[in-house]
């Protein structure tokens, strides 16, 4: 318990028990994010696959170039807003609700996005098919994928 984690939609599969560094993250869409579990890691995933059991695959869009974070310097490719990945947001996290502490956010609403991780980005216009949401744990230096859960 205790444990700080982050719920993504990864743009490449990215195996179960994967581990890569803070700071080499595979291109992703933060769809919940990051959090500390008061409950087991097996009770957090069964409420995960609960939630999604019903929940299908969803599109992303490349809407815009933005910089993100406390001092603006982070590149992002903000995704253009859908029904599909807002209720998906919201379910998760009314669904975890009870069970974690949400770490403060940049933003007052939520706001997809891909980071650009070292040449890796999505551009403006790109539309890629997300077909499941991974819980990463994130330990101070590494993350590791510890459940994949598909979506129809």
């Amino acid at each position: 318990m205790n444990n700080n984690y982050v719920l993504v939609s990864f743009v490449d599969e990215i195996p179960v028990h994967t581990t890569f560094s803070a700071h080499d993250w595979p291109l992703h869409v933060t769809i919940i994010r990051p959090f500390i579990s008061k409950i087991p890691e097996n009770e957090l995933i069964q409420i995960i696959d609960n939630c999604l059991a019903n929940h299908h695959s969803y599109s992303v869009h490349g809407l815009r170039d933005e910089m993100f974070g406390p001092d603006k310097n982070i590149r992002v490719t903000e995704l253009e807003y859908t029904q599909d990945i807002q209720v998906l947001h919201n379910n998760l996290s009314s669904a975890l609700d009870h069970c974690v502490d949400f770490k403060p956010s940049e933003f007052n609403e939520y706001r997809p996005h891909i980071t650009e991780q070292e040449n890796k980005r999505i551009n403006i216009g790109e539309k890629l098919r997300m077909n499941s949401v991974s819980l990463v744990m994130m330990g101070d230096s590494t993350r590791t994928v510890v459940h994949t859960s598909f979506l129809l």
